[in-house]
C-alpha cells in the first residue's frame, strides 16, 4: 500500500471515529457511549383532593389510549429511544373533574436523554414535576 493510500485510510479513520463521537455524545454525556434499551415513564397522581387524573399518552407511532390513574396511584410506559436522530418525543393530555384539558411533552429527547433512564413526574394542578434525574425536582408551566 502506498503512502498516500494510508493517509487516506488514516484520514477516514479520524473522520468517521469524530463522527461516531458526535452521534453517541462521547465526552459530553452522562451515559457514556451506548444509549439505554429502554427508558421508563412513571406519572403519579399528585392531584389534590382526591381526584382521578385522565391520562393520554402518545408519540407518533403509539397511542395508549385514556388511562385513569387513581389518587396517589401511578402508570408506566417504557419505550426504546431512538439512537440515531434522538428524536424521541412523547406527550401526554391530562385532565381531571372541574378542569380542562392540559398538555405536556412528557418525554423530550433534548431535554430528558441526558437525565433520566426512568423519568418520573408528578402531575400536580400547577403543571407536571419531574422528580427524578439529575437536576431533580424540576417542575414545568402546562404546554399551550
Amino acid at each position: 500500500m502506498s503512502s498516500s493510500h494510508c493517509k487516506i485510510v488514516v484520514s477516514l479513520s479520524i473522520i468517521l471515529g469524530i463522527l461516531v463521537s458526535f452521534m453517541f455524545n462521547v465526552g459530553e454525556s452522562r451515559r457514556g457511549l451506548f444509549p439505554p434499551k429502554s427508558i421508563t415513564i412513571i406519572i403519579n397522581n399528585k392531584l389534590r383532593n382526591n381526584k382521578n387524573l385522565n391520562t393520554h399518552c402518545r408519540d407518533k407511532n403509539t397511542d395508549f389510549g385514556m388511562i385513569n390513574i387513581l389518587p396517589g396511584q401511578s402508570w408506566s410506559f417504557n419505550f426504546s429511544p431512538n439512537p440515531i436522530w434522538f428524536t424521541s418525543l412523547y406527550w401526554c393530555y391530562f385532565s381531571w373533574l372541574g378542569e380542562g384539558e392540559h398538555h405536556f411533552e412528557i418525554f423530550n429527547h433534548a431535554r430528558d436523554y441526558e437525565e433520566c433512564t426512568n423519568c418520573i413526574w408528578d402531575i400536580r394542578e400547577g403543571g407536571p414535576c419531574r422528580v427524578s434525574g439529575y437536576d431533580a425536582p424540576l417542575c414545568y408551566p402546562w404546554d399551550n
